[in-house]
């Protein structure tokens, strides 16, 4: 078996408007790799301010960078009959299916996430994101937020899950054919065209039964994917799933802080069936006294904001860009209110801690 280790950088934090600024590629055969590409790419667009100063990429250095069709035709040689991997691969694998689209083709392979099998393989660690395995494996890195530095240091995990899964069993459950419509076959015709109607694009997936009631959400990364790959499983809930739903409902959001912080809240307060709310025990307070976050919004002309009033997260919301943000009255009545959740809370904290590209009012004026 042969793995396409892949790693993007792109122009923006949110997947769904970012463009991809750097791709580098490995052709992993098990053993050693075969064959490796790493370029800049000209996006067409500027990185945005928080993306230049992680990565060190900036406009100058893109300028006389091929575009991304001049390349394409390289990664689809160099990735046919692998397997694409990427340390959260839905992101990666995601933005260059997106980058094909453009040009009018649909690329599509096996995706194998390293974030999901080193939960499976190694389940003592306390966080399976890039920087803690690294730390915890002693794998080394240079570069850390390039894409050749990143994409190398994933193919040494790789080397070390697929050592701790000798018979291969493992990993093969986890590779992911999303174009291989065989494993839907349980699914009726009716439900295979309400998934293909949904968009690949990030926000929640939400399911209903026949009186409206909400049997399941979650934030998804590609919306159609994640149907596709809940609703095709050979389990006994997923059957009883498949049995009761009636519609499917996509609600796009840009911001994936938001998406994933909704997603929660609407579990916390209707608890579906299908997948309940799990209470959250984080006990960290957020470093600021009263403060506003700002993310990307439901989409191009809106703007998420997180309110934190006396260390507490008090809620979140959308305010459109011309909204003046300052005004605490006008913020407060569009705001849902969290209640200081623990596990809206921890989201924050960990994107606060993974770098996201917030921007953020502190101290924030709380008049009333």
């Amino acid at each position: 078996m042969k793995f396409a280790v892949v790693d993007i950088e792109g122009t923006d934090g949110n997947m769904s408007i970012s463009r991809i600024m750097e791709i580098a590629v490995y052709v992993f055969d098990g053993n050693e790799i075969t064959d490796s590409f790493s370029t800049l790419v000209n996006p067409g667009v500027s990185p945005n301010i928080y993306v230049q100063r992680l990565t060190g990429i900036g406009p100058k250095k893109l300028k006389q960078a091929p575009k991304f069709y001049e390349i394409a035709k390289r990664i689809v040689t160099m990735t046919e009959g692998t397997v694409f991997t990427a340390h959260n691969a839905p992101y990666d694998y995601g933005m260059l299916r997106k980058e094909f689209k453009r040009l009018g083709y649909d690329y599509r392979i096996p995706v194998l996430d390293t974030f999901e099998l080193a939960k499976k393989l190694l389940p003592d660690l306390s966080s399976h994101g890039l920087d803690n395995l690294l730390k915890s494996l002693h794998i080394p890195i240079t570069d850390r937020h390039r894409a050749y530095g990143d994409a190398l240091a994933t193919v040494e995990l790789l080397k070390i899950l697929l050592e701790k899964d000798p018979t291969g069993e493992i990993v093969e459950k986890h590779i992911k054919r999303y174009d291989n419509w065989s494993q839907v076959t349980l699914m009726r015709p009716s439900l295979i065209k309400m998934i293909k109607r949904l968009p690949e694009e990030q926000g929640l997936l939400k399911i209903f039964d026949g009186q409206n009631r909400l049997l399941y959400i979650s934030y998804a990364g590609d919306i159609r994917r994640k149907a596709e790959k809940l609703l095709a499983r050979h389990s006994m809930r997923s059957e009883q799933l498949r049995e009761q739903l009636k519609a499917l409902v996509a609600e796009p959001i840009e911001s994936y802080v938001a998406a994933q912080i909704k997603a929660k809240w609407l579990k916390r307060k209707l608890n579906p069936p299908f997948s309940p709310y799990k209470k959250c025990h984080f006990y960290e307070r957020l470093p600021f006294k009263n403060a506003l976050f700002l993310h990307t919004g439901k989409n191009s002309q809106s703007r998420s904001f997180y309110l934190v009033k006396n260390g507490a997260l008090e809620g979140f919301g959308f305010a459109s860009l011309n909204i003046q943000l300052s005004d605490y009255r006008s913020l407060k009545n569009r705001m849902i209110r969290l209640y200081n959740c623990p596990c809206a809370r921890k989201i924050i904290a960990d994107k606060l801690k993974s770098g996201a590209y917030f921007d953020i009012i502190s101290p924030y004026p709380i008049n009333g």
